[in-house]
């Protein structure tokens, strides 16, 4: 297990970012009412246990083609989806909320669903968080009860597979009350890898080509100002030119 800590809360966030592979699909599991920014996917499948956060996200996003919203809770979630069936599975501010052995059966379940990775972001160690009684949650919403921490994570917690990013002080006030602490809390990014298996078939294959000839190759041709070859671009344009169906490019 690799571990690495930060003194900075940026380049503790920016480090893990850049550790996180850019996936098509995402299941994020417990956004509330602000899903994850950290991957930019194709789809993003958000999986909300409480039903005012989840219509809170629909009406945030109401002409976001990639968003799929789904009102069930992390149990429902694993038993939806197969094993391998999304490339990230993501948690932000979840595990925390849950039982130890709650959390350690989701971690557990997350590994099964993801194709390529697994990304969980928690505080380190335990952070005290509760609703006052009769108060709203932090976004004026009533879902109180979802907002209380009941567990604590330590790099330990993780078993030999996952990379660690830790930062001390990370968290100076508290999200419910905003009343500052008195000392920051930390905080913990776990992300796990799996081995990137690619199954080259024909489809893919013509996807990757069309992707090199209409995106990268002319982009490459038209930025460098070291490459600058009217043969290169004439064959560019006989190419296109094919494809778009003409007899005689």
């Amino acid at each position: 297990m690799a571990v690495h800590r930060y003194e900075s809360r940026e380049d503790f966030w920016n480090a893990a970012h850049k550790a996180i592979v850019q996936t098509d699909s995402v299941l994020d599991i417990g956004p509330w009412i602000r899903p994850q920014t950290l991957i930019s996917p194709v789809v993003h499948i958000c999986c909300e246990p409480y039903v005012e956060y989840a219509q809170k996200i629909l009406q945030k996003n109401p002409k976001t083609k990639e968003f799929v919203v789904l009102n069930v809770g992390w149990q429902q979630a694993m038993d939806i989806f197969p094993d391998n069936s999304v490339d990230t599975v993501i948690t932000m501010d979840v595990i925390e909320h849950l039982e130890k052995s709650e959390g350690l059966a989701l971690l557990k379940r997350t590994v099964e669903k993801a194709r390529r990775q697994v990304v969980i972001f928690t505080p380190l160690g335990f952070m005290p968080q509760e609703v006052p009684e009769g108060m709203k949650d932090g976004w004026w919403l009533s879902g109180a009860e979802w907002q209380k921490h009941k567990s604590w994570w330590l790099p330990e917690d993780f078993w030999e597979d996952w990379e660690i990013f830790v930062c001390e002080n990370f968290h100076f006030s508290d999200a419910i009350t905003g009343e500052k602490f008195e000392k920051p809390y930390g905080a913990l990014f776990a992300i796990l890898k799996k081995p990137n298996v690619r199954h080259w078939n024909l489809h893919s294959i013509t996807r990757h080509l069309t992707s090199f000839i209409l995106v990268t190759l002319p982009l490459y041709i038209k930025s460098n100002p070291y490459v600058y070859n009217p043969l290169l671009k004439k064959a560019y344009r006989k190419v296109i030119s094919l494809m778009n169906g003409n007899v005689q490019p």
